[in-house]
């Protein structure tokens, strides 16, 4: 049995995390939460910490850390240097300012930290790199990856809360949502570099919620674009190799191979909540050291750098 201590109390660990949580209470127990903010652990149902002292020197064997975005970094370094396990909210900084701050951390206590990126825990996902890896559908010359949702504050209660309109908070809501996606294509072709883009349109907070990137490295040409003000919603995830092309969707992934026939690869368990499921059950093995870091450190720090250079180095229009 895990005992988990959770730093946050806010919209995503209430109705995110705390239902798979309790799902699997017999691999974990609920220690107690801490809200840096106010009274909203009282809220939870389970035990409160008085502070982050609390918090921290309870005997407990991981954190769950979800507080916004800018106070991600010192949580992370906080907890670990506590001798927990850390599981904390993507990003895993708010802004390139932030890339070395994990630098004083010895790479024992660094490695003991993971990165919670749900879409890593996609079935199609997690089949698709495997196969790629493999060699299955050859040697990857492009892809388009496009994602479309029409994400309004008068529509969206996650987005109602007052905390969410502020940069400091946040990172941008281009940002805070954008690198879920920007994750996959990162952990599928960690060597791609940016090339060119333009970001557009704009969010509550004051920052731009469309992005449109090119990318390469040397071989695979990539894009890159979210929309997050579009009147459709669709993921489309696209494909070429050297033998074949992909076209890729959560439901399924449809080979069409230059020569030979389709074959095809579907995914019943493809809701967002399997996807959570995934990733608790994945960060209980690691934390009782069954398996290996599924998402390091290290992994999600890269995505967010990465992610952040694109940001800085596209032209706003």
């Amino acid at each position: 049995m895990m005992r988990l201590g959770i730093i946050g109390a806010g919209r995503i660990v209430n109705e995110t995390h705390l239902p798979v949580i309790r799902a699997m209470r017999d691999q974990i127990e609920v220690a107690g939460i801490y809200s840096p903010s106010g009274e909203s652990a009282g809220r939870t149902g389970y035990p409160v910490y008085p502070d982050a002292d609390a918090a921290l020197t309870d005997n407990t064997d991981a954190l769950l850390i979800a507080v916004p975005i800018r106070y991600n970094a010192d949580w992370i370094i906080r907890g670990l240097r506590a001798g927990k396990t850390v599981l904390c909210e993507k990003p895993a900084i708010a802004s390139l300012d932030e890339r070395d701050v994990f630098g004083s951390l010895p790479p024992e206590l660094s490695a003991k930290c993971m990165i919670a990126e749900n879409q890593l825990f996609f079935d199609f996902f997690t089949d698709l790199k495997k196969r790629l890896h493999g060699g299955e559908y050859g040697n990857p010359r492009g892809f388009t990856y496009t994602v479309e949702r029409n994400y309004l504050r008068s529509e969206v209660p996650y987005l109602q809360a007052e905390w969410r309109r502020k940069p400091s908070h946040t990172g941008g809501f281009l940002y805070d949502w954008g690198v879920h996606h920007f994750s996959m294509i990162a952990r599928l072709f960690p060597e791609l570099g940016f090339q060119s883009g333009e970001m557009s349109g704009m969010a509550e907070d004051g920052y731009p919620t469309r992005a449109e990137w090119e990318f390469t490295d040397g071989e695979v040409m990539g894009t890159f674009i979210v929309d997050y003000r579009s009147r459709d919603k669709t993921d489309k995830f696209s494909m070429t190799t050297d033998i074949g092309a992909l076209e890729i969707t959560r439901e399924r992934t449809k080979f069409l191979p230059l020569s030979g026939k389709a074959v095809e690869h579907t995914y019943p368990a493809n809701r967002l909540e399997d996807s959570f499921a995934r990733q608790w059950e994945a960060f209980v093995r690691f934390a009782g050291g069954g398996s290996a870091n599924p998402h390091p450190l290290a992994e999600g720090l890269d995505e967010a750098v990465r992610f952040l250079q694109c940001y800085a180095g596209s032209d706003i229009i």
